[in-house]
């Protein structure tokens, strides 16, 4: 009998906890003037009138044209389901068995919404949300919400951040941090201090949805889903090219963590003048040149070694240029960790007159959206002798002009400049040989763009982010859009001040146009003379 007393008592003590966890939130007392949400359950009405049969919402109050009607068959115990509100949201008056309830008691309805994002846990601000980060990134989550009517103290709105894994699994305790049962008390909420130290490579995804205590759990009222990838890789350098020739310039990527400063130089070679090396191109956002290195391998000018900092989403791209001064020879680049010297990479890029290749600009069978990367010489720049090869199929080449919004056909003499898109169709796949003019005193190309779209082009002979390309109207710009002549079809559009897919350090590439709408009129700068 002892044994069977204990394990009864142990049968009820398990029962009475199970009992406190899943017993139901007590009803939430509604007053006149309050908010409630769609699909919050058991909402006490009394305080408004005990007698409340109904919720009438109307179109035109004074003229007592009511649109929608709900019920309330328990005043103390009233479910607000989402097929009664009928998506009609805002001030419900209340009625009595007698009439509607003086003086005038309502109550506002609203659909519940959450906004999840992952953020940089030191700013708060970057959003990493489609981006990369190392495993030696912090992140925070970030929700937000509009339910200011459920904050209460103690809380009594709850939701849980459900962290998927790369390899399915799923998680609400990740990183070191409870992501269960997160009170939900002001309108943004962060979870931070989330190390990636432990976590497997690959990409997360998470979304945070509403827990027990108000209804909203499983009602379609959670957030949007939020995704990032973890690289194992904390350090990497690539260039645009391998070779160059006297004069021309190249780029590097440096992709690490994010907001990071790291050392970027060109290694000692030897050489006795700053000119003889490849040269960072000055006035660059997140490069501070002539910074004192304790690397001795690094070739000590001014413009061979700077700090550069990455973006939110990791990346910089650097641009470098040469001169007929720089000498003929391979050059290292080196970007390195200050924190940990044991993480680097390099890249090598030669330069020499050996290195001479012919610019082409590639057409894909179709519809092509094209730009010239630098002035084109004298006799070499006209539609004629760009395009006089290219099978058209009787097609016209167009330009547009946004001052105007007109579409305007090349004539065989028309000019073809840097900094402007042309239309250009090709029957079959078409290489374009382009001959660029020669250094000498001229004023780099500008172009004057109007509000609204304006068709552009790309002006460097190295990618760019669309941040530092379009720098020059950085206060205007809102959307630019490539095309894919491969598909037929425009790309995805690049947002000034965007994160994710549309984030503007998303690069712009040689050839390309693109269109770009701006707020107001502006002067684009081109990147190369």
């Amino acid at each position: 009998m002892k044994s069977y007393r204990i394990t009864l008592s142990i049968c009820c003590i398990l029962l009475l906890v199970m009992g406190l966890l899943c017993a139901p939130a007590a009803a939430r007392t509604v007053s006149a003037g309050s908010t409630i949400y769609v699909g919050e359950e058991g909402l006490d009405l009394t305080a408004i009138d005990p007698g409340i049969v109904r919720l009438v919402h109307y179109s035109d109050f004074t003229a007592g044209a009511a649109d929608n009607m709900i019920d309330v068959p328990t005043a103390n115990d009233f479910d607000l389901k989402a097929a009664d509100v009928g998506g009609i949201t805002g001030t419900y008056y209340a009625w009595s068995a007698t009439g509607m309830i003086v003086p005038n008691a309502f109550i506002l309805v609203k659909e519940p919404s959450a906004t999840l994002d992952v953020v940089l846990n030191n700013s708060r601000s970057d959003s990493v949300d489609g981006k990369t980060v190392t495993r030696d990134t912090t992140l925070a989550f970030e929700i937000q919400n509009n339910v200011a009517g459920l904050y209460a103290t103690p809380p009594i709105a709850f939701m849980n951040i459900e962290v998927t894994t790369p390899c399915g699994g799923t998680l609400t305790l990740f990183g070191g941090q409870n992501l269960y049962n997160i009170p939900i008390q002001t309108s943004t909420i962060y979870v931070g201090g989330i190390s990636l130290a432990d976590v497997d490579t690959g990409t997360y995804t998470a979304q945070a949805k509403w827990g027990h205590g108000t209804g909203l759990k499983g009602k379609g009222y959670d957030s949007n889903t939020v995704s990032f990838e973890v690289s194992a890789d904390s350090l990497s350098l690539a260039s645009s090219t391998g070779s160059v020739t006297p004069g021309q310039s190249f780029a590097v990527a440096v992709a690490g963590s994010p907001r990071t400063a790291y050392w970027l130089y060109v290694k000692d070679a030897g050489l006795t003048a700053e000119s003889d090396y490849p040269l960072l191109a000055p006035g660059q956002p997140g490069v501070a040149p002539n910074v004192d290195l304790p690397a001795v391998e690094a070739a000590n000018y001014t413009y061979t070694k700077a700090y550069v900092t990455t973006t939110a989403d990791g990346s910089r791209m650097v641009q470098f240029n040469t001169g007929f001064a720089t000498k003929n020879q391979t050059f290292t680049i080196k970007v390195v960790n200050p924190s940990d010297t044991s993480s680097y990479d390099e890249v090598q890029v030669q330069v020499g007159d050996d290195a001479v290749t012919t610019p082409t600009l590639d057409l894909a069978s179709g519809w092509n959206f094209v730009s010239v990367p630098k002035r084109l010489a004298d006799g070499n720049d006209n539609a004629s002798a760009v395009f006089g090869d290219v099978d058209t199929a009787m097609h016209s080449i167009f330009r547009y002009d946004a001052a105007t919004k007109l579409w305007s056909a090349l004539d065989a003499n028309s000019t073809i400049e840097p900094l402007n898109g042309y239309w250009v169709y090709a029957n079959t796949s078409t290489a374009v040989d382009l001959i660029f003019a020669s250094g000498g005193a001229a004023t780099p190309p500008s172009k004057t763009l109007a509000a609204g779209w304006n068709a552009i082009g790309f002006s460097s002979t190295v990618p760019a982010s669309a941040h530092d390309a379009l720098f020059s109207v950085a206060a205007a710009w809102t959307n630019a859009i490539g095309w894919d002549a491969d598909s037929q079809e425009y790309g995805l559009a690049i947002v000034n001040g965007g994160s994710g897919a549309y984030s503007d350090s998303r690069t712009m590439d040689p050839g390309q146009g693109y269109w770009l709408f701006m707020t107001e009129g502006g002067e684009l700068a081109a990147l190369t003379g």
